[in-house]
């Protein structure tokens, strides 16, 4: 029964990954959502404001980052352990957006 909307801070979300059409938003504390909206939706409503789509299944949000792992199989880890790959095409776009907002 949807009995109204679930107000989300931004800063609780760790990342978006897409289910087919669908999205799922991992919050903090091991909660999440599944939404009947894209990951595109997502990524064109979040990207102004710390998301970046890493993926063509994820985006992350920058500031629950952990840990950049470089090379051949580049990945970050967010806060709660997940261990989320970066697409080879994305990968120089995705250094460059965090040189702005953390030191690498």
């Amino acid at each position: 029964m949807n009995d109204g909307y679930n107000v989300i801070d931004l800063k609780d979300i760790i990342y978006c990954e897409a289910f087919d059409s669908y999205t799922k938003i991992q919050l903090i504390n091991n909660a999440s959502h599944l939404i009947s909206k894209s990951l595109k939706e997502y990524e064109e409503m979040l990207s102004d404001k710390g998301f970046y789509r890493v993926h063509k299944s994820f985006l992350i949000n920058i500031h629950h980052i952990v840990k950049i792992i470089k090379g051949l199989g580049t990945a970050v880890i967010m806060s709660d352990q997940k261990n989320i790959p970066i697409s080879a095409r994305k990968k120089d776009e995705f250094f460059t957006q965090l040189k702005g907002v953390i030191n690498l």
